[in-house]
């Protein structure tokens, strides 16, 4: 990991940003321990400017900055790179935020090494694979952990959960707990139906702090490949989602509903029990969610309803 008192240098950015790259300038000058705002940049400092920026050019001209992450489109004479002191590199790709994300998680980014605190409680039926961290004051039920999985610490993992590989549980998470299923018997008392179910994670699922998740009523809670879910979020008993979805914070996806494929579920946002949401779709930030959501759509208010969305415009 990179700090105060180690260098990146041009041929360790490269190696990494997984693209195919143009080089402008001086690579030679590459020599950087810290990725700031643009605000915040100085002569060893990293930059990376997106590709929607509209004034590009003048940031590279006015930045301190040598390095310079920036998208292909980018058009700057020799003079623009000797401005402020001289010798700027630009690193040309074709999606500058995934690369200064490579970046980022190969060397600024804790990185978790594989390890059981001493604080864990395991159940000795459980059954884990090797290379995972799992943090402090974590309870492991009789679950499945797969290679590469990081549990951070006091979470609480119940018996029938499965986390495949690479599968990240940010603090605190709760997974496989009981949903909230009540019946009244004959004298108006709610009674809890018992859970069975199990949930299943599926590879390179994201978990944020303080996120619950329960376990199916007989069924499964099943979130599939890819699907990241922000902090304080709730996903109730046998909802089925598909892959690459992206939860923001405290969103309610409650029980059996049915999530497709690469859809946006804007902050806060509830999901009716039962509904079905399609393949990219866009739910906005607070909406309430009583119907089935039809693909390539997006949805705001409460209730929601369809709105005009740009064929353009990115989901986030």
């Amino acid at each position: 990991m990179i700090n105060d008192n180690s260098f990146l240098y041009f041929e360790d950015i490269i190696k990494i940003i997984n693209q195919d790259y143009e080089i402008e300038g001086n690579p030679r000058s590459v020599k950087v321990n810290k990725i700031t705002t643009l605000d915040e940049a100085d002569e060893v400092t990293l930059i990376w400017i997106k590709s929607s920026q509209p004034d590009k050019e003048d940031i590279i001209r006015n930045t301190k900055a040598k390095a310079i992450i920036c998208d292909q489109t980018v058009s700057v004479s020799e003079d623009d790179l000797r401005a402020e002191g001289g010798g700027k590199c630009l690193i040309k790709v074709e999606e500058p935020k995934y690369a200064i994300i490579r970046v980022i998680e190969k060397y600024f980014q804790k990185q978790f090494e594989a390890g059981i605190h001493r604080t864990v409680t395991i159940d000795s039926r459980a059954r884990i694979a090797g290379n995972v961290y799992i943090g402090p004051n974590v309870y492991i039920g009789k679950v499945e952990i797969g290679s590469g999985v990081v549990i951070i610490g006091n979470s609480y993992l119940y018996d029938n959960t499965v986390l495949k590989k690479d599968v990240i549980l940010q603090a605190g998470t709760v997974i496989g707990s009981d949903g909230f299923g009540h019946f009244k018997d004959n004298d108006k008392r709610l009674i809890h139906f018992p859970h069975l179910g199990r949930v299943i994670l599926d590879q390179d699922v994201l978990i944020g702090c303080n996120t619950v998740i329960n376990r199916g009523t007989l069924g499964e809670t099943y979130i599939g490949k890819g699907n990241k879910i922000n902090k304080l979020c709730v996903v109730s008993h046998n909802v089925i989602m598909g892959v690459d979805n992206f939860v923001a914070s405290s969103a309610c996806i409650n029980g059996s509903a049915r999530i497709g494929n690469n859809n946006y579920i804007g902050a806060g946002a509830i999901i009716r029990n039962k509904v079905s949401v399609g393949n990219d779709t866009v739910v906005g930030m607070g909406a309430v969610v009583v119907k089935d959501v039809r693909s390539n759509t997006m949805v705001y208010g409460n209730p929601a309803e369809e709105v005009d969305r740009s064929p353009n415009k990115p989901l986030y």
